[in-house]
C-alpha cells in the first residue's frame, strides 16, 4: 500500500510540475521510479508483499545519509521554490510532505524545477515593468530583501499581467497596445497612491484623474476593437447566409463526390500494389 501511494504521489507531482522538463534534466527518472530499481514501479508493487515492501522502505529511509546543513541562501531558495509550488498548486501541501519523507531525491527534484520556474517567472514580470515602468520595478527590487512575501506577490501579479497583455497581442497590434497603455496607468494609479498620505491627495487630485482618464481611455479603444471584430464576423456570417442554398448545396455535393472517387482510387491503387 505504502509503495502504491508513493508511485501515485510520484506521478501526480509530474504531470503538475512538467514531465517533460524534467525528462530533459534527469528528473523524471527519480521521480517515477526508485533508483537501482530493475523494472516498473508497478511491477515492484504486484510482485513484493505489502508488509515487505514497507519493511523496504523503511530500511531505505534509515540508510538515507544525513544531509549536509544549508546555508542561509540555500534555505531562503527553497522556502521560494516552496512557496511558488504552493501558490501555484494550493492541494500539494501534503503530497509534498509525503515525497520529502519517502524519496528525498524525487523531492530534490521537484523543487529545482520549481526554482528555475519561479527564477524565470522573476525575470520576465520585472522585464515588463522595467520597459513600461521603471519607478514600479525599482520598488518592487527593494522589497525582495526586507519584504519577501510582498516582493513574491508583486512577482505572481506582474506575471499575470503579463498573461494578459500577451493574449491582447493575439488579438493584434492595436489590442496590445491599447492593454498596454491601460496597464501603465493602472500601475502609475496604484504606485502614486500606495505612497499618499490623505492630507496630501488634493495636490495629487489632477495628476489621478489624468492617469485615471488615459486608462478609461485606452479600455474604450480595446471594446471599439472588439465591437469592429465582432461587425466583421457578423459581415461573413451575413454573407454565407445570402448565399444561394442551392448553390451551397451543389457546391457540398460536388466536394462529397470528389471525395468518393479520391477514396476509390487509393484502394484501387493498394490492391494492386499488393498483386
Amino acid at each position: 500500500m505504502l509503495e502504491q501511494l508513493r508511485i501515485l504521489a510520484h506521478l501526480s507531482l509530474a504531470c503538475w510540475l512538467g514531465t517533460a522538463s524534467l525528462a530533459g534534466q534527469g528528473g523524471t527518472g527519480a521521480i517515477l521510479a526508485k533508483p537501482g530499481s530493475g523494472g516498473s514501479s508497478a511491477a515492484t508493487a504486484q510482485e513484493a508483499p505489502p508488509k515487505k515492501t514497507e519493511q523496504n522502505a523503511q530500511e531505505k529511509a534509515q540508510e538515507k545519509p544525513q544531509s549536509q546543513p544549508q546555508s542561509a541562501v540555500q534555505q531562503k531558495e527553497e522556502q521560494r521554490a516552496r512557496n511558488h509550488i504552493a501558490a501555484a498548486f494550493p492541494q500539494t501541501r501534503q503530497l509534498l510532505g509525503y515525497l520529502n519523507r519517502v524519496d528525498a531525491a524525487a523531492f530534490r527534484a521537484v523543487l529545482d524545477h520549481s526554482t528555475r520556474l519561479a527564477r524565470r517567472r522573476e525575470a520576465v514580470a520585472l522585464n515588463l515593468a522595467k520597459q513600461h515602468h521603471p519607478e514600479l520595478a525599482e520598488l518592487i527590487r527593494r522589497l525582495r530583501r526586507r519584504f519577501p512575501k510582498a516582493y513574491e506577490a508583486a512577482i505572481r501579479e506582474l506575471h499575470a499581467d503579463l498573461a494578459n497583455l500577451q493574449r491582447a497581442r493575439q488579438s493584434g497590434e492595436d489590442d496590445y497596445q491599447a492593454a498596454l497603455a491601460e496597464w501603465k496607468a493602472r500601475s502609475q494609479v496604484r504606485l502614486i497612491a500606495a505612497r499618499l498620505a490623505p492630507h496630501e491627495l488634493p495636490e495629487h487630485r489632477d495628476e489621478l484623474r489624468a492617469l485615471l482618464a488615459q486608462g478609461e481611455a485606452a479600455k474604450r479603444r480595446q471594446v471599439q476593437q472588439q465591437i469592429e471584430r465582432y461587425r466583421r464576423q457578423i459581415e461573413r456570417l451575413q454573407r454565407r447566409l445570402e448565399q444561394d442554398s442551392a448553390q451551397a448545396v451543389d457546391q457540398r455535393l460536388r466536394q462529397v463526390e470528389k471525395q468518393i472517387h479520391q477514396k476509390a482510387r487509393t484502394q484501387k491503387a493498394r490492391t494492386q500494389k499488393r498483386r
